[in-house]
Parts: C-alpha cells; structure tokens; sequence
C-alpha cells in the first residue's frame, strides 16, 4: 500500500512537469493584441475554473470513501492565499519575461523552471529535507551546472546574442 501511495506521488510530480512546462504554451496562440499582461485576467479565470473542479473532485472521492472534506480552516485559508499569491507572480513575471521582456519562450520558460532550484534551496535550509553532505554537494553541483546552463541558454538560445528573433 505504501508502494501505491508513493507511485501515484511520482506519477503526479512528473504530472506537474508536464503541466507546469506547458502552462503558458495556450497564450502563444492568442491574438498579438492581447499577450503579455493582457492575458492575466483569462489566466486568473482558468486557474479558478480548474481550482473550483479540484475541489469538486476532492469532496466527491471524499464522499465516495465515507471521509469528511477537510477543509482546514482559518489556517489553510492563510496559507492557500499566501501560496496562490506567490504562484501567480512568478506566473506574471514568466508572462513578462516572454511579452514585453523580450525572451523568446525557448529561453524563457526553461529559465522559469531553474524553480527548481529555490525549491531545492528551501527544502534543504528551510525544511531539512536533506541533511546527507553528500547529497548537499551533489544539489549545489546539480545547482552550478542549472546556473551555467540558463547563463548559456539565455546567451546563446534563440534570440541570443548575433541572432534575430522570429
């Protein structure tokens, strides 16, 4: 049962990648008139609708197993607004990054996913996911060569330095 619980862990983990690497893919589609910040209220909307959905489907499995819907209270609320908050500038400045910012979305968004980064920062000075020196050296490593990367992509990807933009 554990092995279950941990699967289905990592099978919505590479769900967020995939989600996550193709969130503003729609808004490349839009009308030229309406990219950039334009496209924030319509954002905001479709990550409510989806919310609203989850919810949804999170009282019905409830339901289904005989469990009460937690909901968490005051505390839950706080902490929700506050993450959803945080979420959604990072999606503001990877919409500004890609609009008036300039980037094209190859540089872009690959840069936006150097999160993972800040995640691996927090989880092991924050939260003591990782107390191993070993595993400590290999994320700072790991770290430099994300660092070097994005360093490369931005200089040399598409729309880098001596090369026209589409």
């Amino acid at each position: 049962a554990a092995w279950h619980r941990r699967a289905a862990g990592t099978a919505s983990a590479l769900l967020v990648g995939l989600f996550g690497g193709s969130v503003l893919v729609p808004s490349k589609f839009a009308p030229p008139e309406v990219s950039g910040f334009a496209l924030l209220p319509s954002f905001g909307l479709g990550a409510l609708c989806a919310s609203t959905l989850v919810c949804v489907a999170y009282a019905v499995a409830c339901r289904c197993r005989g469990e009460p819907v937690l909901l968490g209270g005051r505390a839950a609320l706080a902490a929700g607004l506050a993450s959803g908050v945080v979420w959604n500038a990072g999606n503001a400045c990877a919409i500004y990054a890609m609009g008036d910012g300039g980037l094209n979305y190859g540089v872009a968004y690959p840069l936006v996913q150097c999160a993972l980064l800040v995640s691996g920062l927090l989880g092991i000075c924050a939260f003591g996911e990782i107390r191993e020196p070993l595993a400590i050296g290999i994320f700072f490593t790991a770290a430099v060569v994300l660092v070097a990367g994005g360093a490369l992509l931005g200089f040399a990807g598409p729309g880098g330095v001596g090369k026209k933009s589409p």
